[in-house]
């Protein structure tokens, strides 16, 4: 059993789906406490013991969102579920005293860091080799990078998500339009090609490793519906053409 264990501690592995990025993206890189408070994980578990609405609370800052997270799950109550015993094993495994609940010195102990060197240090501690982004050409912030080009972190890998595309169509055709791709409202030939273009330009602008989409609990496939139209007829052979692995959230 050791010699198994041993050898699970010194394995390096891939992380094949996160929502980290390249430290090249400047403000999209999310680290530090206040990061880690905010995930939706504890939002939703903090929701059920917080008084502030969710309306107040969504329109706060991101530091007053931690506070009340924090308050909820690490002072009023003990912090004993999964995604509250995450954070206290990351303050642990930095070498951080986490019981002494001082959120204003764990915000400190982070100003401190310098974002490279904390990246490097957390993907060392992990034993993570490299980390699959999620990228998004329609995110407005996201994309003016990627059309500058910038030089690249290689463990920070990019992996395409098309949901706007595929959940949004009416819009994402009008954007696909105005970036220069021949569709239109109908589900023609012509519009599959260009969907296949779009997705093929994509990949090679960022090397994505695969696409991804998070879907709705009512989609269905096959279905009369844009969305299933364009997996079968752009999504789907793109992959075939581009040797992709898809994942998807349902």
């Amino acid at each position: 059993m050791s010699s198994l264990a041993d050898i699970v501690a010194c394995t390096r592995v891939d992380d094949i789906h996160t929502h980290l990025y390249d430290p090249a993206f400047g403000s999209l890189l999310l680290w530090g406490i206040d990061d880690l408070l905010v995930y939706h994980y504890l939002v939703s578990e903090a929701s059920r013991q917080m008084e502030v609405s969710l309306e107040s609370f969504w329109s706060a800052s991101k530091q007053q969102q931690a506070d009340w997270i924090w308050r909820a799950l690490f002072i009023d109550h003990s912090p004993v579920s999964e995604a509250c015993r995450g954070v206290v094993t990351v303050l642990n495994t930095l070498g951080i005293e986490p019981r002494s609940r001082d959120l204003p010195a764990l915000r400190e102990w982070f100003a401190s860091q310098q974002p490279g060197d904390y990246i490097d240090r957390v993907l060392s501690l992990a034993g993570v080799r490299s980390v699959c982004m999620t990228n998004s050409p329609f995110d407005d912030e996201e994309r003016p990078l990627w059309e500058r080009g910038f030089a690249r972190d290689p463990r920070f890998r990019a992996a395409l998500r098309i949901d706007p595309l595929l959940l949004d169509w009416p819009r994402s055709s009008a954007r696909l339009r105005s970036w220069g791709y021949d569709v239109g409202p109908d589900r023609s030939a012509r519009t599959a090609s260009e969907v296949r273009r779009f997705l093929a330009d994509w990949t090679r602008r960022i090397e994505s490793r695969y696409c991804m989409v998070s879907l709705p609990p009512d989609f269905a496939w096959p279905a009369d519906t844009d969305a299933a139209w364009l997996i079968e007829n752009a999504v789907l052979p793109h992959g075939r053409e581009h040797g992709q692995i898809g994942r998807a959230h349902v």
